[in-house]
């Protein structure tokens, strides 16, 4: 979960979040790990408890939330950092 923290926190310096503001991460390998899984965007959503717009969203490269990214990562049954960016 330190992870998860410290990219939101540097996804937020990135991205300029304000400080009442939501932070979010990308999720580059949101869509080939869906797929790996054999499921459709709803049925990821259903699963994940997540709104399909969260997915569409992290699968086109839009900012999701990490609460989002934890959902979808017990979900598709890998760790949330499977999920994001690698750090350069």
């Amino acid at each position: 979960m330190a992870v998860l923290a410290t990219l939101a926190t540097e996804a937020g310096e990135r991205e300029g979040a304000s400080a009442g503001g939501a932070a979010g991460v990308r999720v580059p390998h949101l869509a080939r790990l869906r797929r790996r899984e054999v499921l459709t965007q709803r049925t990821l959503a259903q699963t994940a408890q997540v709104a399909r717009p969260t997915i569409v969203k992290g699968e086109r490269g839009r900012l999701i939330s990490v609460q989002a990214i934890r959902h979808l990562a017990t979900a598709l049954r890998v760790e949330p950092a499977a999920l994001m960016e690698d750090e350069e």
